[in-house]
């Protein structure tokens, strides 16, 4: 939020854009929004609906907790929001982001959406790494994080990490 003060309106109405313009600048890719208080998450619904477009998620990070703040959000998002499981011929791969590109794919496929996201544990006692997948018209991208975990700081990490690949690829950067 950026605020400033004095006795002439234009004046400060010119630093304000200025101060912006210097901001956009250097974090511009980190702005999501200019609407005070806007949560992300009715962020990237809106920008799916505008696009008209649908996502399935398979999770194995945050216990569903991306898919549910997705419908707190919007309890309508269910219609766009989907989420999918692991299919059993995939349950015995080790993870890699060879196979959350492979998932997320399959759950684009699977579920005729426009984006499908995988969110993938690095190993069964939480610890180490997860891998990041985004399918889209575009194409696949990937990311491994260098965490992982059972906690919450952790599994909110990977999943806000997740939807920010989502926002990327709306926006038209990252895929």
């Amino acid at each position: 939020r950026l605020t400033a003060s004095g006795s002439d309106a234009d004046a400060v109405e010119t630093l304000l854009d200025e101060i912006e313009a210097t901001v956009r600048e250097r974090i511009g890719e980190h702005i999501y929004s200019t609407t005070p208080k806007e949560p992300f998450a009715d962020f990237l619904l809106a920008r799916l609906t505008d696009a008209r477009a649908s996502l399935a998620i398979l999770d194995t990070v945050t216990q569903g907790r991306v898919v549910e703040t997705l419908h707190k959000a919007n309890p309508a998002a269910t219609t766009f929001v989907t989420e999918w499981s692991v299919p059993a011929a995939e349950q015995s791969a080790a993870p890699s982001l060879a196979l959350a590109e492979r998932l997320a794919a399959l759950a684009q496929d699977a579920q005729d959406a426009t984006f499908g996201l995988a969110l993938l544990a690095g190993d069964n006692d939480g610890a180490g790494e997860s891998f990041l997948a985004l399918a889209g018209p575009h194409g696949v991208t990937a990311q491994r994080l260098p965490y992982g975990g059972r906690d919450g700081f952790n599994q909110l990490r990977a999943g806000n990490r997740g939807l920010v690949m989502l926002w990327h690829a709306l926006v038209g950067e990252g895929q």
